[in-house]
């Protein structure tokens, strides 16, 4: 779905510049408009210098889900990161790698040191702090 500037305007204010996920600044370029139902690109397979692989078609299995009211800021990490799942789906895939990150070595070694905090608390998403407080920060 290609947006207007007026468009990305109109996504960009549902947050006031701010990740829809993790809650960071948005810069004023290079942030994404991420469908907050995942969309689900169809792919189909292509062989390419002797390899198979998937590329998008250019369809999509909710096409009714392709509207700007399902359209939220996100910032490229969240976005990319979270990929076609669902918000859910992006908060288990979070705890999975906070959960790997508690057990790894270079981790442990930063937080004796220091230099790294770990926080063991439920992640929990910017828009749904806002809906929190009531929808202001």
């Amino acid at each position: 779905m290609k947006l207007s500037k007026a468009q990305r305007l109109q996504v960009w204010n549902k947050s006031g510049g701010k990740c829809w996920y993790c809650g960071c600044d948005l810069p004023a370029t290079g942030w994404h408009a991420d469908h907050f139902l995942p969309v689900e690109r169809k792919l189909k397979s292509e062989r390419k210098n002797g390899y198979d692989r998937l590329v998008p078609t250019g369809e999509v299995n909710y096409p009714e889900r392709e509207n700007i009211d399902n359209l939220v800021p996100s910032c490229s990490a969240c976005n990319i990161l979270k990929g076609g799942n669902t918000a859910e789906d992006f908060r288990y895939l979070l705890e999975r790698i906070k959960t790997s990150i508690f057990h790894h070595s270079i981790a442990r070694a930063a937080k004796r040191f220091g230099f790294l905090e770990i926080k063991e608390q439920p992640i929990v998403f910017w828009y749904e702090k806002q809906e929190q407080n009531g929808g202001g920060e």
